[in-house]
């Protein structure tokens, strides 16, 4: 960086790498910059993308029929617009789904793909069914979320939509579960974002 710092002057030439991720360029002969005359040198090769982990944990109970068409309308063009304003951006996409007990199913999954045409398909084969009370399994979907899903160490940011009208079982063990769950994902770096709907009866 200082050429002749502790030689004295240097008029010779240098061989300059640098290297940036994946990106990585060697230039020869470079005379000695001086303050006037910097040196810039731009890697060559495409620097990785940045990773972004993007998780929809869906109430699909009776109330929730016109979320779930307008996410299974509308995602595609969502994450689409995402890529065209943020270009180099990986996304790792999770579609989740979740009931109540005595449903056909608490929390239906899957886990993060980097296939976005296929965690489309798996949302647009859900159907909205079953609930009856107003509270719902949020505990149960939360804690599958967090902990039973692989987030990226790597992600730029872990953004968790939780689209939902009802609220948890206000029990014992499903607050002490909540109090477990929303701790842990903050140490993840998880962002919890909830998005209620309207509650129909």
């Amino acid at each position: 960086m200082f050429p002749g710092l502790f030689d004295g002057d240097f008029s010779g030439t240098f061989r300059v790498n640098v290297k940036s991720g994946a990106a990585e360029t060697t230039v020869d002969n470079v005379s000695a910059p001086t303050w006037e005359t910097p040196v810039a040198v731009q890697p060559a090769g495409q620097a990785p993308p940045s990773i972004l982990d993007l998780m929809f944990m869906i109430d699909t109970t009776g109330s929730m029929c016109d979320e779930l068409s307008y996410l299974q309308t509308e995602l595609a063009d969502v994450i689409g617009r995402v890529e065209d304003d943020f270009g180099n951006v990986l996304i790792r996409l999770s579609v989740n789904f979740y009931r109540d007990s005595g449903d056909d199913y608490v929390v239906r999954s899957f886990p993060f793909s980097t296939d976005i045409d296929d965690s489309l398909t798996k949302l647009a084969a859900q159907s909205c069914d079953g609930g009856g009370d107003y509270p719902e399994a949020v505990h149960t979907a939360l804690a599958d979320a967090v902990f039973e899903h692989t987030w990226s160490a790597a992600a730029r940011a872990r953004l968790l939509f939780l689209v939902l009208d009802a609220p948890p079982h206000y029990t014992t063990s499903v607050v002490e579960s909540l109090h477990q769950t929303m701790p842990d994902a903050a140490e993840k770096g998880i962002r919890i974002v909830p998005v209620a709907g309207e509650r129909r009866r």
